[in-house]
């Protein structure tokens, strides 16, 4: 393997781009990173490895659809299961104000070039895997991220709802009647978070906004929806199904509402002296960024037009929905 400090350059319509020789990103992915250097931040590793269970599943349907050449597929798979075990996660280093096309282009590349290695070629030589034309075979951009904000969603959505539980045993052996109030409103929006947990099942071949956006480049292969989420079923032992359309936005209001109800209740703890008073207020705070997430969801939604917007709504959901499940687990603390 090259030294950190030798160079390979990749050339696109633009001109030439010097890489480390390490690098698994690739030239796409560096001229995104230097128009989307927004907030600092990073994808986060359940992300990347449900994108990566996403690619595998296409991979699959490619290579049984005869799209794909079996030395091709045995390096791109081996490159997407060791994704999924947690490798090469640094090498994701878009930051989430990027587009679907962003991320899907550097996951891409990052395959791409980790099948290269592994069929002992240097990295950058696409004619031996391409990014675009082997990894990306078939797919949409905003198609994959939406199957990988789903996946990622129904990681965390198990945790949520058992903590909601305990919590809901807690609250309803009091005899404080606010307390006995917030018990059945957060019985209530409960019942709404499992409901929306099965929506996430739901694989939706439209955008958020608009059931025309970006159709025409979902897949090419008259069959690839249909088998990639049977595939992706396999892959994940979860029930997804593939549907014209489905509310990711409605777990965002959820979500709003949950945080409401914590908000409440941890105002109401507060008030007895026996209660840890800034654990409780700092659920109240991160409550209070949950509501202007959504508040952010909404807006983002009347941009649906707009990729970026799209991205924006599934990264505010997935942030509000792993805020919620550890408020929700802090809560329980207080007890």
């Amino acid at each position: 393997m090259p030294s950190s400090n030798q160079q390979r350059k990749e050339f696109d319509s633009m001109g030439f781009v010097s890489l480390s020789a390490d690098s698994y990103h690739g030239i796409s992915t560096h001229r995104y990173a230097e128009k989307f250097f927004l907030s600092g931040q990073h994808i986060e590793e359940l992300f990347i490895r449900s994108m990566a269970q996403a690619k595998k599943s296409a991979l699959i349907v490619n290579e049984q659809s005869g799209l794909l050449d079996s030395g091709k597929s045995k390096a791109i798979l081996k490159s997407c299961d060791e994704i999924i075990d947690g490798k090469f996660n640094e090498s994701f280093i878009l930051n989430p104000f990027s587009t679907p096309e962003a991320f899907n282009t550097n996951m891409n590349e990052v395959i791409a070039n980790r099948a290269i290695e592994i069929k002992k070629k240097n990295k950058g030589d696409y004619s031996i895997v391409s990014p675009n034309n082997d990894v990306n075979l078939n797919q949409s951009s905003l198609f994959m991220f939406q199957a990988a904000a789903k996946l990622t969603s129904l990681h965390i959505l198990p945790s949520l709802l058992s903590n909601l539980s305990s919590l809901e045993k807690k609250l309803s052996k009091f005899s404080d009647e606010n307390l006995l109030l917030c018990f059945h409103s957060i019985q209530r929006t409960s019942s709404m978070v499992k409901k929306a947990a099965e929506e996430m099942k739901k694989i939706s071949f439209s955008s958020i906004g608009n059931a025309n956006h970006d159709s025409a480049s979902h897949s090419s292969h008259p069959v690839f929806r249909e088998n990639f989420v049977k595939q992706l079923r396999k892959e994940t032992r979860v029930n997804l199904r593939l549907t014209p359309e489905s509310n990711f936005q409605k777990l965002s209001s959820v979500l709003m509402l949950l945080a409401a109800d914590v908000i409440s209740t941890a105002k109401h703890l507060k008030l007895k002296t026996k209660y840890d008073k800034e654990a409780a207020e700092a659920c109240m705070m991160s409550c209070y960024h949950v509501i202007g997430n959504h508040q952010t969801v909404v807006h983002a939604t009347e941009q649906s037009s707009s990729s970026i917007a799209e991205s924006l709504v599934y990264r505010n959901v997935l942030h509000s929905l792993e805020t919620m499940e550890n408020a929700v687990k802090v809560m329980n603390t207080l007890f």
